[in-house]
């Protein structure tokens, strides 16, 4: 499978290392400079590369949607239409300084993405845990991964590719239950088995 990543920052690259090492080919890009890729990508082998934002969606089978919250205006644009392309977004609604969330109202950083990708196939994952939890989780004991969206097809990839990262893919329903699980949701930044993981969505939900 071809991936793009826009916003190759900790997580992009914790988990395009990942999919690099089990065979997908994966470009990695950044909004603000592709420079500070170069070593990082140079070290994964031939299946990695870097490539600039606007050639992202043309390279792609999946696009991941990774930078920050502030900046997903100015990525999309980068990006386009991605029509037809499963987008992954991973992003949370953490204000610039990382010191807290803009207040979205009833709104979630999943639907202002989707607003972003009208014709793209939009499935919130990859963000429920930190890149810390994520590591461990990837290194050790294997965490469930939320997915949320509203096609069925598109989920079924993203969740291959959370089996490829080595984690458990749990899936909430159609995206408007992503509220659950990014921030500021009572599923956000906690590690679940999946033994323990159905439990916890239940008491989420209410």
């Amino acid at each position: 499978m071809k991936i793009g990543i826009v916003g190759a920052g900790n997580v992009g690259k914790l988990y395009g290392e990942q999919w690099v090492k089990r065979g997908h080919e994966v470009a990695f890009s950044y909004v603000r400079d592709l420079g500070r890729l170069e070593d990082f990508v140079g070290r994964l082998g031939s299946l990695a590369c870097v490539l600039e934002v606007e050639k992202v969606a043309a390279f792609s089978d999946v696009v991941v949607f990774a930078p920050p919250f502030e900046l997903i205006a100015h990525a999309a644009a980068l990006v386009g239409p991605a029509s037809g392309k499963v987008v992954v977004d991973t992003t949370n609604p953490f204000n610039p300084e990382r010191t807290g969330l803009v207040d979205l109202g009833t709104n979630t950083s999943s639907a202002k993405v989707a607003d972003l990708f009208p014709d793209a196939f939009v499935v919130k994952a990859l963000h429920n845990l930190s890149v810390d939890q994520a590591a461990v989780a990837i290194n050790q004991t294997p965490s469930v991964i939320f997915i949320a969206g509203d096609n069925n097809e598109a989920k079924d990839t993203v969740a291959r590719l959370v089996v490829d990262a080595g984690l458990i893919p749990f899936d909430t329903g159609e995206l408007t239950t992503a509220d659950l699980s990014e921030a500021p949701g009572p599923l956000f930044m906690n590690v679940y088995s999946m033994s323990a993981v159905a439990d916890a969505v239940a008491i989420a939900r209410g």
